[in-house]
């Protein structure tokens, strides 16, 4: 069985009257022009490895922005190799990070990442901001949502606060449905995450993997044999860990961009809007228009929920 046989009508009966919903169905009109397999390099190995980052946590944002990073493996390995070069050529320590730039700043580290990442990059991004005034998008509330996860057999266990079970959700049904229409039987998957909320600690994280391998059975029940892998970082903090700061960082830079671009989009003209955007971001969001990203925003109007693909066009 391939991502083709991705039984639609029963994915949109399970999300059927959630917040949920409105996001399946973005990416379904998405689905019905655009193939995602199709910017995937599986000629040698039939892998995908994904990493996520999550935005807008701060009190000023409208959106938290849930960033994944899907890349072919075969890929990534040629992406790592060009920024060890980069390391070795221009002595980066660490990678790029969003925070850690310089509002101004366009280029030198930042710049470099981005076009490494432009000439070597197989797979797709993908980015959803989702409207703060929506509490749960699974539930009518986050405390309502863990009170129905506890009284279910297969989320035994659970130890997560309601607050951060409605971000695993969140979490694990984005990148499932992504996964969904990629993977095939005999296929592989790795997802590496920061340790956030979602991971602090190993029995944190061990529920949240729990959440995310059930979410994806109901996505992908057309599926039978697919091999899961699960990380975050390889080391702590304090140690060198190149390989898992590098492989983070995309979906870092590329959160902080839309979460930039978010708060500022609405009611101002092209030249309004890129007044308003931090230089690190426009030249985040330039770099996006050359690699395949698909961004999803979410919004709540009244009593009613929309979910709509944006294109984002940055007019110097």
């Amino acid at each position: 069985m391939t991502y083709k046989e991705f039984e639609k009508d029963r994915v949109s009966k399970l999300l059927e009257g959630s917040c949920m919903a409105a996001v399946f169905d973005s990416v379904m009109k998405t689905r019905e022009s655009i193939d995602f397999h199709n910017y995937f390099d599986f000629s040698h190995d039939k892998s995908v490895c994904f990493s996520s980052d999550y935005g807008g946590e701060n009190e000023k944002s409208k959106y938290y922005v849930y960033t994944f990073t899907f890349h072919s493996y075969s890929s990534l390995e040629k992406w790592r190799n060009e920024l060890n070069n980069l390391r070795l050529k221009k002595g980066y320590n660490k990678p790029a990070e969003y925070k850690k730039i310089a509002p101004d700043t366009r280029n030198g580290k930042l710049a470099d990442w981005l076009k490494t990442t432009e000439n070597d990059f197989k797979g797709i991004i993908v980015s959803f901001a989702i409207d703060k005034q929506l509490d749960s998008l699974f539930s009518t509330t986050v405390e309502e949502l863990h009170k129905i996860v506890s009284m279910q057999p297969h989320y035994s266990g659970c130890n997560l606060s309601p607050k951060i079970l409605e971000k695993a959700f969140r979490v694990s049904n984005f990148s499932s449905l992504i996964l969904s229409q990629i993977l095939g039987d005999k296929y592989k998957y790795w997802w590496m995450t920061d340790r956030d909320s979602i991971a602090q600690g190993n029995e944190r994280w061990m529920y949240t993997v729990k959440v995310h391998d059930t979410i994806l059975r109901h996505y992908c029940e057309h599926l039978t044999d697919v091999f899961k892998g699960y990380s975050t970082p390889f080391k702590e903090s304090s140690d060198e860990d190149n390989f898992s700061e590098d492989f983070l960082s995309l979906s870092d830079l590329i959160s902080g961009a839309i979460d930039d671009y978010t708060n500022n989009k609405n009611g101002k003209s092209p030249k309004e809007l890129l007044d308003s955007l931090k230089p690190k971001s426009v030249e985040i969001l330039t770099y996006l228009e050359k690699i395949p990203t698909f961004i999803y925003v979410v919004e709540k109007e009244g009593e009613s929920v929309f979910c709509n693909r944006i294109i984002v066009k940055v007019n110097e």
